[in-house]
């Protein structure tokens, strides 16, 4: 693994010191977005010496293994918390964190922050505050290349910093909020390109892979993962029905730079629940959704692909990023983890699959569904979720985690209509327990040689290492070390929150450290939710001195306040709407538009402090105030729809 030395030369304003403030400059725009310029230095300058994890997977490749043997089985039980930082106030919180130049960079919403690796001192912090409307706040992580760091943004901006400073080096608007268009995933960075799609199939929208220099921001190429009117594979859908077909791509991406290969992990189509209007015979197989994408990563030309499930009914998209690796025999392979909950494996040569192995509950895999509805497994939110395979070197072991969880799903023709959810139907829970796997898998034969239930959930990263450990994390709140040859838990340690993010391991003046994610509210969190905050451990360790432990907003002493409803709008959005609908429509929550026509505010504010639903977590007093419980039922009660 390398080792990033800090250079000599700092920029001025890391060497003055902890009282370095950063005056930040305003870029215009259409949307005259703006940078928030405060970002004070609340620790000491980042350590000489640390193995780097630059990228959302660690490399381009994306196995996400570490090289690193510090911590192994034989200290593993020894594992202790070195210290935490509170980063955000609520919301979803799945990012994978970066290390580079000596510091742990992470993001939430529109925030993007320094951190100390050893200490969790925040080093500077950047907060993107557009002036006009934006997506859904969902950020999955930067790239760092070159002392810089790129990240999509909510209103559909790219933006790149400086890495030592948060000082914004340029900003462009690349994609249509008003669209329903995202940036959800973490970018990858090559030969000076930056490459990164959008996301949100459910809105219909045209699902596009863009690469920006990654000097100047200017765009290089565009590819559209489902293809638009003269282009080839416009005949595998219905009349133009390709329009709104959505394709989006949701997490991140891998490279192989011996050839220049792209690979490109491509969601569901819209509406991903009816297939009459995108459908009308066999040979509508509605490319390139729901298939991996190669791309010559100079060009954005198209070199092959792979569809895993041709005219998808089920949302059962890839959206989790490939994983390059070599076959015991020398060949080229790349896995993919799936919604279908199957860990697929595909010849990188012959473009024809190896195997694929499941690896949760199947049940009525393709079934249409009907007005009535039918139960799927797994479900609309099961399978292998947004963290992929890794690939154990050590074992020579393919690793996922997955969600194992059955829905309910009901068929509901909509008309399109832009900028709102183009679904076709509802999900919902249909009384199953989420449950979740670990498992690992012989990547030539595809044979499980074990797996591990943890009782929750698994959305986080896998994390395998020489050390013959694998780090892995649960949406119990669980942070789980195992023993990477039988699954052997070998410490678990309860964090305080969900962990859905990436779960990184890194080396600081030679001794090992584990920095992960915990806390997560959004459509996949179950039983545990927590406030996000990033969580440092290591073998042996004694609890760093007290620096900053937030970086949040403090709170006054709790007061209860008037109910307000854009109070409780803006707070809905933040948690509620993932789940239930940006217009309360229901989607795998049930529907909250008109609310005030079936239930009380009383009832309203009850369903919020306990909720009856194993599906929905408890986030009553923890996460959310009795104020916070005020203003939401405020929102709701004044939300538009029939009863």
């Amino acid at each position: 693994m390398k080792i990033y030395k800090r250079k000599s030369g700092w920029r001025g304003a890391i060497m003055s010191g902890a009282g370095a403030v950063f005056a930040l400059s305003v870029i215009g725009s259409s949307l005259a977005a703006q940078e928030i310029g405060h970002h004070p230095m609340e620790g000491p300058p980042p350590l000489p010496e640390v193995t780097s994890w630059p990228l959302y997977n660690g490399s381009l490749g994306g196995q996400r293994f570490s090289d690193l043997t510090a911590i192994n089985a034989d200290n593993a039980a020894n594992i202790q918390e070195v210290c935490r930082v509170q980063v955000g106030e609520l919301g979803s919180f799945y990012p994978g964190p970066v290390l580079a130049n000596g510091m742990i960079y992470i993001t939430i919403g529109r925030v993007t922050m320094a951190i100390n690796p050893t200490t969790c001192a925040i080093i500077w912090k950047s907060t993107y505050r557009p002036m006009a409307k934006e997506g859904i706040p969902v950020n999955r992580g930067v790239a760092y290349s070159d002392e810089k760091l790129f990240r999509g943004l909510p209103d559909g901006s790219i933006i790149a910093y400086d890495a030592l400073t948060g000082q914004q080096i340029w900003r462009k608007q690349a994609i249509d909020w008003a669209k329903g268009e995202l940036f959800t995933s973490a970018p990858i960075v090559w030969n000076g390109m930056l490459f990164i799609g959008i996301a949100n199939s459910e809105g219909g929208i045209r699902g596009r892979m863009f690469a920006f220099d990654a000097n100047t921001g200017e765009k290089l190429w565009q590819f559209n993962l489902v293809p638009q009117e003269g282009e080839p594979g416009t005949e595998t859908w219905k009349g133009r029905s390709y329009e709104q077909g959505g394709g989006g791509t949701w997490t991140s991406y891998a490279l192989d730079p011996d050839t220049g290969e792209l690979f490109v992990p491509v969601a569901n189509p819209a509406p991903v629940l009816d297939t009459a209007p995108r459908v009308g015979n066999k040979k509508h197989t509605n490319l390139y959704t729901n298939s991996i994408v190669v791309l010559d990563a100079k060009t954005g030309k198209l070199k092959w692909f792979y569809q895993t499930r041709p005219s998808d009914n089920h949302d059962y998209g890839v959206t989790s990023p490939p994983m390059l690796f070599e076959g015991k025999d020398g060949r080229k392979l790349v896995a993919l983890g799936n919604k279908d909950g199957h860990v697929y494996v595909i010849d990188r040569t012959s473009h024809k699959m190896v195997f694929k192995r499941p690896v949760v509950r199947l049940h009525n895999l393709f079934k249409t569904a009907t007005p009535e509805g039918i139960t799927i497994c797994p479900g609309v939110l099961g399978g292998i979720e947004w963290n992929g395979v890794a690939f154990d070197r050590l074992n020579r072991s393919l690793i996922a985690g997955a969600v194992d969880w059955c829905h309910k799903i009901t068929l509901a023709p909509q008309p399109y209509v832009m900028g709102q959810v183009y679904y076709g139907g509802r999900m919902m829970a249909d009384g199953d327990k989420p449950d979740g796997t670990i498992t690992a898998i012989d990547p030539d034969d595809g044979h499980i040689r074990w797996q591990f239930k943890p009782g929750f959930p698994v959305v986080s990263a896998i994390t395998p290492t020489a050390g013959g450990v694998t780090f892995a994390g649960d949406l119990g709140g669980n942070f789980y070390t195992l023993r990477s040859s039988n699954g052997e838990v070998l410490r678990k340690i309860a964090t305080g929150g969900a962990l859905a993010g990436g779960i990184v391991t890194y080396e600081v003046n030679k001794k090992q450290y584990v920095a992960l994610t915990s806390g997560n509210v959004s459509r996949s969190t179950f039983g545990a939710s927590g406030i996000p905050t990033m969580v440092i451990y290591a073998v042996g360790a004694a609890p760093a001195p007290a620096a900053a432990t937030s970086a949040a907003t403090p709170k006054a002493a709790a007061v209860l306040e008037k109910p307000d409803a854009e109070k409780g709008k803006a707070l809905y959005e933040t948690m509620c709407a993932a789940c239930h609908g940006a217009a309360g429509e229901g989607q795998a929550g049930p529907k909250l538009a008109g609310i005030s026509g079936r239930a009380t505010s009383d009832q309203v504010a009850e369903w919020i402090r306990n909720p009856k639903s194993e599906a929905m977590p408890r986030m009553v007093p923890d996460v959310v105030s009795e104020s916070d419980v005020g203003h939401l039922t405020a929102f709701l009660m004044s939300m538009p729809g029939k009863p």
